[in-house]
Formats: C-alpha cells, structure tokens, sequence
C-alpha cells in the first residue's frame, strides 16, 4: 500500500473529542482529537519532532473505573510548526492495547 492511501485511510478514521492524556517525548498532555490508529496535538509545548521520526507515548485512560497505560511507539506523519501541531500514526499496538483504546473511544471516562 502507498504512503499517500495509507494517510488518507488514516485521515478517514473516526476522531474522539473526549480527552486521552498523553506523554510525549518528555511532555505530558492532553489530545481532544484521537483515533484508534493515532492521534494530533496542537499547541504543543515540548520539542517539536521531524516528519516520519518515531516517537515513544504513554497513554493513559479509564476503561470502566480502571485506569490503563499503554506505552507504544507512533510516526509523525504529518507536522505544522506554525500551529505547533503533529499528527501520529500508532505503530506497534497489540490487540489487546487496540481493544482497551476501542473500549476508551466508544465510552469514555
């Protein structure tokens, strides 16, 4: 599959708006626009990363009264330093991980 199919698949993915804390290459903060393949900050505080670098997350949500923390690795896929946003893609998510996410993103905290 082509890098640009793979992108517009990723772009078609269902966005959550309830918010996912996220630590992110020493900052920890909150993303309002999530999918279960990944996810977008804007406003970022910490060092912006580069186009197609490997970043590693922690994720951390309640499913059900219980608090999950996945860590995991994503790719910037897509950058824009003027709005300090980012934008991931998920890479290396089980699925187990994938199946908590689904669980988060269908009912929130």
């Amino acid at each position: 599959m082509s890098m640009a199919s793979n992108i517009q698949e990723r772009r078609s993915a269902k966005r959550y708006r309830h918010p996912l804390q996220v630590s992110c290459m020493g900052t920890t903060t909150v993303s309002t626009d999530w999918s279960t393949s990944g996810l977008k900050f804007k406003d970022f505080t910490g060092r912006l990363p580069s186009q197609g670098e490997i970043v590693d997350l922690i994720l951390s949500f309640k499913v059900k009264s219980i608090r999950v923390t996945i860590d995991c690795k994503a790719e910037v896929v897509r950058i824009s330093p003027q709005e300090r946003m980012f934008a991931l893609h998920f890479c290396n998510i089980n699925s187990p991980e994938h199946d908590l996410i689904t669980e988060f993103a269908r009912y929130g905290m």
